[in-house]
């Protein structure tokens, strides 16, 4: 039997966070103009939402990242800075999914948890209601669904784990800085009928986390070689900065 292609490594030269620089400022497409107007006649305060957020949870998170790992960004006379910057638009692999999806269909995704609960809701009304004609009911029920069963061709969820690269903020290692994009989470909060409060906490301490194993220094001083962590498997990268998201969100839930 054929073996399984090996996974491109953490650093690998496609992923958009492997740049020896930030992404300059450019002219959103079309594409991201319509979600961002669409965002902003949802939730008109949504990015200073998560900009509020980061703001809040910024230094505390990175406090709680110091204590749980025992990195230390700054031992000594020797500092390291993760700048983090919110920036509109979105990074180039979901920028290719939203790409062919025309107003209305944007509108109909960023509603989806609606949309399953009108659904759900009609298909209640037509089996109990007192009324003997439950007709337009059913119609309009058959409506909702059809309209979900496009969305369902989509396939966003399956794209979406198909990237396999951060999309919701993003560590650049090279920089090193942490880029966290609004529009993406917008998207993304509102299609899962997620918080983005929370969902944005989550990012931040996703991304940290990866600064701090990457840049941080243990209790010997040592820290990951930059070619090194481009190199490493990517499950490995990912993996210690999921554990510390985890494990620090368990910590301090509720």
């Amino acid at each position: 039997m054929p073996s399984e292609k090996q996974p491109a490594p953490f650093g690998d030269h496609n992923h958009h966070y492997a740049a020896h620089s930030l992404p300059g400022n450019r002219k959103q497409s079309e594409e991201e103009r319509k979600l961002e107007a669409l965002l902003a006649d949802f939730d008109p305060k949504l990015e200073e939402r998560v900009s509020r957020t980061i703001r809040q949870w910024n230094n505390i998170l990175r406090d709680y990242l110091r204590t749980e790992m025992a990195f230390r960004l700054t031992v000594g006379d020797d500092s390291e800075s993760i700048p983090m910057k919110i920036v509109p638009g979105l990074p180039r692999p979901l920028a290719a999914i939203i790409q062919p999806l025309d107003t209305t269909t944007l509108r109909l995704m960023l509603n989806l948890p609606l949309l399953n609960t009108t659904a759900d809701g009609l298909a209640f009304l037509a089996r109990h209601s007192p009324e003997p004609d439950t007709t337009q009911l059913a119609a309009a029920e058959r409506i909702v669904r059809a309209h979900l069963q496009q969305l369902q061709r989509i396939e966003l969820q399956k794209q979406l784990a198909a990237i396999h690269q951060d999309i919701l903020g993003a560590y650049f290692f090279r920089v090193p800085a942490i880029q966290i994009y609004w529009m993406a989470i917008g998207l993304i909060s509102r299609t899962l009928n997620i918080d983005p409060e929370a969902l944005t906490t989550v990012v931040l301490l996703h991304e940290l986390a990866h600064a701090y194993s990457h840049r941080g220094r243990d209790i010997d001083a040592n820290r990951w070689d930059v070619n090194a962590f481009a190199s490493a498997d990517i499950h490995i990268v990912e993996g210690i900065a999921q554990y510390y998201t985890e494990t620090i969100c368990k910590k301090n839930e509720g």
